[in-house]
């Protein structure tokens, strides 16, 4: 007979650890939605971006379990059996540039450029964590002429496998728009009182 520890209903004082991974999650995704400009609707991707960065990351050596670890072993290295992740890492909603899917590159002209600018918006991750090189973007020009709140609706995601990412200048283009909006009073009609001079 097995006996399944659980945790009282109702109480998450009593489940500390999960809640505190929760916790941890949830901020994580509003900190790389800020940092990027984004509204909340694309918070499934940023928890997850934000949970993969957070698992590649280099972590500096430590023990675990009683044994030591090699130097800057991190979750995906153990994971992998020590295949350290050799993809780029790239913040959530940063500017990149990459080459479109062959069914879209037949829509463009013959000498148009072959990589066009986007978003990052994270990685491709098979069940179980696995990620074979895949990247999450959205073409820049899908979130041109559509309001804040509709972005979501507008953006369409495409799975890469090349992009190109300027390390030495990080841009997010998302965030001047987002905040012009979220930030700023510019659109707000004022009030005939005020308008008067009174």
């Amino acid at each position: 007979k097995w006996i399944h520890s659980t945790s009282a209903p109702e109480r998450p004082q009593k489940n500390g650890v999960a809640e505190r991974a929760v916790r941890s999650v949830k901020a994580g995704a509003r900190t790389v939605l800020l940092k990027a400009g984004l509204p909340p609707k694309f918070w499934p991707k940023a928890s997850r971006h934000w949970c993969f960065s957070r698992n590649v990351r280099k972590a500096p050596p430590g023990r675990a379990a009683g044994y030591s670890l090699p130097p800057y072993t991190n979750s995906f290295t153990l994971r992998h059996k020590g295949n350290a992740f050799k993809g780029q890492r790239v913040p959530f909603g940063a500017l990149i540039d990459f080459k479109q899917t062959r069914s879209r590159e037949k829509q463009e002209l013959v000498f148009s450029p072959k990589a066009i600018p986007g978003i990052f918006l994270g990685y491709h991750l098979l069940a179980g964590g696995r990620w074979r090189g895949d990247y999450l973007v959205a073409d820049l020009n899908c979130f041109r002429h559509c309001e804040l709140e509709d972005w979501h609706l507008h953006v369409t995601v495409q799975r890469v496998r090349e992009l190109h990412f300027e390390r030495s200048a990080i841009v997010y283009p998302l965030k001047a728009a987002a905040e012009r909006v979220t930030r700023s009073l510019l659109d707000i009609p004022r009030p005939p009182a005020l308008e008067a001079g009174f």
